[in-house]
């Protein structure tokens, strides 16, 4: 053997795989910008823009020049850095923000600061996930975990309920149709019934097609108060931690299945649930996470019984079912797999659109089909404006939201599984429905099927990973980094609108009086952050919109002299305006309490009149 032929091997071993030094390449493009982007941060006088712009010189300049020699002339192995790409998650933000704020530059360099650390000290990390595969070790922290959660966002939950941080519309309309439920109606509710419907419904089975509430009757029977919803709630979402656990646990160790799961639990689109507007379907994670982990395990009839469950939950569960169906279909499996989700599946779309709309809705059409109505009147309008005209729905909004239902699992990883295709049409209703209905908001319970639909492909990325050490990551690094992720999204998310939701004021003790005095078994119409309090009664009405309701029989109507507080937008001025001036007619009501905050009247005279318009004629009387 020639001496040029013995340096072979050494030349060999000294050049990376060229994965590993692709992935290495892909680090350039998101240094080089991120620091112009620190530059131009620097330019626009933004806040702490000359410590940014120096600690990401700090961290990205000796990488830069670090990743260029070696790409170069390789002398030695050189592992690409998560930490770098884990800034990449967040460059959109960092180079399209503002100078005012300065979120989208300080917390991705901070995270990817804790990232570096972790995969220069490899050891600590590396024991504590040696510690967690012994025994039950696993399990037990997973367990205190959820416990520590569930606690935590409940008590947020209920501080913000008696901070008046809720909207409170539809904690509202739940209670009341409880209410109604355990007094001999099927879930009526006039505050929505007698208002976002072309003619009057009497049950909640008009709009959703959720028997779900059957369950929840007996439990709000103990307790019926908001916090019940909310406790029952976040158990619901806290104890999806099991489940997505064994999801991760089915291909992965137990550290990087802890870590997968906390990112899941703390990303936006889950820990907001715990403590934004109530709505049922936020109950619909946990089966859906059971009938995904019988599903990896081949377990038939479990996994049917939990998707009938979620099916029971909301009838927006159709699709996830039919996709288990057609992802079946890519899998190769049994017929069973296939026939039988898409079956069921079709059976209860018939049922729910063939039977119980009808029935319920009584010719009438909800407010929510609205949502659409900009996009036409037929579907092929619809299809040539989706296609035409892409600018009516891809908003900015709309493209933050999509960003944000990814960006917690590192964008890529849930393509990792055909599952994540299921998602996909929930996140274009949502995003075609956002300029009718605002439904483009990751906190909102509309986000919450989609990003349990791409939780499984995180494991299988992850495991990927794992199985292919010439990439050159480390799994634990890996899962580390994706906590961070989650938690980076959810932090730029947040924003002084969401801080507010726990500000104490003046005004919050005297709204809780007025709230507690009202007359229990009077028709009252309030503010909607006051819904909440005083919903359980036959007849509640939203004080802003009190004339468009079409009987708005009110007896007791109370006024915040505040009119942001109030909600009031140009949409609703001139009707809200209008209501101020019949309240102050003293034939038709009197005043019974008046302060600097607020006002209270009582009808004396004829009920008010709508506004309302009706089909065939014009406001009704």
């Amino acid at each position: 053997m020639s001496a040029t032929t013995a340096v072979l091997p050494s030349r060999s071993k000294l050049n990376a795989d060229w994965r590993a030094r692709l992935v290495l390449a892909g680090e350039l493009p998101i240094g080089i910008l991120w620091i112009l982007g620190a530059l131009n941060y620097v330019r626009q006088e933004g806040r702490l823009a000359p410590m940014l712009l120096a600690g990401a010189l700090l961290l990205l300049v000796p990488r830069i020049w670090s990743s260029v020699s070696h790409l170069v002339r390789p002398a030695s192995a050189m592992q690409p850095g998560i930490w770098v790409y884990l800034l990449g998650l967040f460059l959109p933000e960092h180079l399209t923000s503002g100078g005012t704020v300065i979120a989208p530059h300080l917390v991705p360099l901070l995270i990817a600061l804790a990232c570096l650390l972790c995969e220069c000290f490899t050891l600590p990390l590396a024991a504590f996930s040696a510690w967690l595969a012994r025994g039950k070790r696993a399990p037990a922290c997973l367990t205190v975990f959820v416990l520590t959660y569930l606690v935590g966002t409940t008590i947020l939950a209920i501080m913000k309920l008696h901070d008046f941080g809720y909207i409170g519309q539809d904690i509202g309309y739940f209670m009341q149709c409880l209410y109604t439920g355990l007094h001999g109606e099927l879930f009526a509710s006039n505050q929505y019934h007698d208002l976002l419907y072309t003619s009057t419904v009497t049950s909640d089975f008009a709009g959703h097609n959720q028997p779900i509430l059957f369950l929840l009757l007996p439990i709000y029977w103990l307790y019926p108060h908001a916090e019940t919803l909310f406790v029952v709630r976040n158990l619901f979402l806290a104890a999806s931690a099991f489940p997505a656990y064994q999801l991760a646990r089915y291909r992965l160790d137990p550290f990087p299945s802890l870590a997968v799961t906390a990112a899941f639990l703390l990303g936006p689109a889950i820990l907001f649930q715990t403590f934004y507007d109530y709505a049922p379907l936020s109950l619909a994670g946990l089966p859906l996470l059971f009938a995904l982990l019988f599903y990896a395990r081949r377990q038939f009839t479990p996994c049917m019984a939990s998707l009938l469950l979620c099916l029971f939950i909301r009838e927006d569960l159709i699709i996830a079912l039919v996709g288990v169906g057609l992802v079946a279909v890519v899998g190769r499996r049994e017929r069973k797999w296939i026939a039988a989700p898409i079956l069921i599946g079709a059976v209860w779309s018939i049922v729910t659109w063939g039977i119980v709309f009808p029935h319920f809705r009584h010719g009438a059409t909800s407010a929510v089909e609205s949502c659409f109505s900009y996009l036409g009147s037929t579907p092929g309008e619809s299809l040539r404006t989706i296609i035409l005209h892409p600018g009516a729905y891809a908003t900015h909004k709309a493209i933050v939201y999509v960003k944000q239902v990814y960006t917690q699992y590192g964008i890529l990883l849930p393509f990792f599984s055909p599952a994540s295709l299921i998602a996909i049409p929930y996140i274009v209703i949502n995003v075609l429905g956002d300029p009718g209905c605002n439904a483009a908001i990751v906190f909102r319970h509309y986000s919450l099927i989609p990003s349990i639909l791409l939780l499984p492909g995180v494991s299988i990325a992850m495991a990927r990973i794992a199985s292919r050490p010439k990439l050159g990551w480390k799994l634990d690094a890996a899962a580390f980094a994706l906590v961070l992720a989650s938690l980076g999204t959810t932090l730029l998310s947040l924003g002084q609108s969401e801080l507010n939701w726990w500000t104490r004021a003046s005004w919050q003790a005297e709204a809780r009086k007025i709230a507690s005095e009202l007359p229990p078994s009077a028709s009252v119409a309030v503010p909607r952050y006051m819904l909440p309090f005083t919903a359980d009664r036959n007849s509640i009405y939203q004080t802003l919109r009190l004339l468009d309701y079409y009987h708005p029989n009110a007896e007791y109507v109370v006024v915040d002299r505040n009119p942001e507080r109030m909600g009031v937008t140009p949409t609703w001025k001139a009707h809200y305006e209008e209501l101020l001036t019949r309240l102050h007619d003293p034939a038709q009501f009197t005043t019974v309490y008046s302060s600097h905050e607020f006002e209270i009247y009582h009808l004396v005279g004829k009920p008010l009149v709508s506004l309302r318009s009706v089909p065939g004629g014009g406001a009704n009387d």
